[in-house]
């Protein structure tokens, strides 16, 4: 299996840049071979701009500080992110996946999606909590600990339980296929072939509430489908989709 970038965290190099800093090109070449940016939720567009506009060539590490959580960067961001040579992002808040917060719980689980499928590693603390089954998540990029003496045994065990690859789908002409080998259930495929859960599964690429969703008989059937496989997470209203893209193959491609 391909490793992981190396951390930024194990190399030496310059302090924490603001998002400001970078813009005004006080980064440059010769200071190091990576580089920490700290950046608010939603300035995702600017930094993206920002390491556009310099062409540093370095690794870079995205610290992410503010208050409470917001807007993470979306797919596109991310891959954009990812080739400008994003190798990790650090979440400094304790994230508690639960129906207490399911809003920001589907969110910050659709980046953990994402992010899994550009190998980008999410540097956070916390732990899936009551309802959620944990081994639906254990395919997802792993909390480094829990934050709290209470989440660190689940994050523990989520951290024990991971490997890349356990849930993924990938697409073929007219279907999607599904792989799913996640810590809990046995080896499984599923085929999705026809319109309305193909159409349902990519609609949950990124979080919906369940009443935005596509009323017709066939849409409905699809989403508890998919909900009965644990390939869409239910969180109170909120629904979003597991599996990620596979889009880095390890070698050899059978190890998944």
């Amino acid at each position: 299996m391909s490793p992981l970038p190396m951390s930024v965290s194990t190399l030496s190099g310059p302090s924490t840049l603001t998002l400001r800093q970078l813009a005004s090109g006080e980064a440059t070449l010769e200071e190091a071979g990576h580089l920490s940016v700290s950046v608010a939720p939603g300035q995702w567009e600017e930094l993206v701009g920002a390491l556009e506009s310099h062409g540093l060539g370095q690794a870079v590490s995205v610290e992410v500080h503010g208050e409470a959580p917001g807007d993470w960067p979306t797919d596109a961001q991310l891959a954009r992110l990812v080739a400008l040579g994003c190798v990790e992002l650090r979440v400094p808040w304790v994230m508690e996946l639960g129906e207490q917060r399911a809003e920001q719980s589907a969110h910050f689980v659709r980046l953990l999606r994402d992010c899994t499928s550009h190998r980008l590693r999410v540097r956070w603390r916390g732990a899936a909590l009551p309802p959620i089954a944990p081994w639906t998540l254990y395919h997802l990029e792993p909390p480094e600990s829990g934050g709290t003496p209470e989440l660190d045994e689940a994050a523990r065990r989520w951290r024990q339980a991971h490997a890349y690859g356990r849930c993924y789908w990938r697409a073929g002409p007219g279907f999607m296929l599904v792989k799913d080998r996640r810590e809990g259930r046995s080896a499984t495929q599923f085929l999705l072939d026809d319109a309305a859960t193909r159409s349902v599964f990519e609609a949950l690429s990124v979080p919906k509430r369940v009443e935005s969703l596509d009323t017709e008989p066939e849409a409905r059937k699809a989403l508890a489908d998919l909900q009965e496989e644990a390939l869409v997470l239910e969180l109170g209203p909120w629904r979003v989709a597991l599996p990620f893209r596979m889009r880095c193959w390890p070698v050899p491609f059978i190890a998944v």
